[in-house]
């Protein structure tokens, strides 16, 4: 089911509807139902309808800006969700691990999700973790790579420095996230969807709380967390390791 708002009527009176709003005012909004319904598929929402209490926007890129989409998640076609959660005032590291699978490929960007507002991020990069302790491998990155977000969705955030690995390293992708005390805003602390269509494997998918002892999602049942890692093939002929970090940033 989708809609499109395609229009709006400030001066769209209130007594048009049967449950009357505060006031006047309305978007017209087409259906993807079908001429069947409403107003030959369309229908007016009224700007004060308590069910707009929440909006969702796309930014899109290029299909061929990378070369490569590593992940584990299958969007949902159906059922209930999976949900690693934290409360606040509680750090949740959440973290897949990936292996390479070209001769070179160069790491540019992460994407995460979170489903609730007001949170801050940050992220790192191992490279060949031991098992059961991802974040125990070669750190990848200077720093870790932090942010805050008003707003939940499903987020692409790009490395300043990409990076360079090899097939058949092992990349663990941590996302740490702590919720962010908001005045009016109720404590809800943040919550991280798993797949809930495919179970993790040993060794995909791990959590932990407040530095805790890490949990692989496959001993509990879970699916692997929905964070992907984007890359772009690279020259095979150069070696990974004859490259610093400013001629990293330049490649390419």
């Amino acid at each position: 089911h989708a809609i499109a708002i395609v229009g709006w009527d400030d001066n769209f009176s209130k007594d048009n509807f049967y449950y009357k709003p505060e006031g006047d005012g309305a978007w017209l909004v087409r259906n993807s139902w079908g001429e069947s319904h409403g107003d030959g598929g369309y229908f007016w929402l009224s700007y004060h309808d308590a069910t707009m209490d929440g909006a969702i926007s796309f930014q899109v890129e290029e299909k061929d800006k990378y070369d490569n989409l590593y992940t584990y998640y299958m969007p949902q076609t159906g059922g209930s969700a999976s949900w690693v959660s934290a409360s606040m005032g509680v750090s949740l590291d959440v973290v897949n691990v990936f292996p390479i699978q070209n001769e070179r490929e160069l790491i540019k960007a992460v994407q995460f999700p979170l489903f609730l507002n007001n949170y801050e991020y940050s992220i790192m990069l191992y490279r060949n973790p031991q098992e059961g302790n991802p974040a125990s491998g070669e750190e990848l990155l200077k720093q870790p790579i932090t942010g805050r977000r008003r707003m939940k969705g499903r987020f692409k955030v790009d490395l300043e420095q990409p990076v360079w690995v090899e097939a058949d390293d092992k990349i663990a992708v941590c996302v740490t996230l702590r919720a962010i005390p908001v005045e009016g805003a109720p404590n809800l602390g943040v919550y991280v969807e798993t797949d809930s269509q495919r179970v993790s494997h040993k060794g995909e998918s791990y959590y932990r709380k407040n530095n805790e002892a890490w949990i692989d999602c496959s001993t509990e049942g879970n699916g692997s967390f929905s964070i992907s890692l984007l890359t772009d093939t690279g020259d095979p002929s150069v070696s990974v390791h004859e490259h610093d970090w400013a001629e990293t940033w330049s490649y390419n």
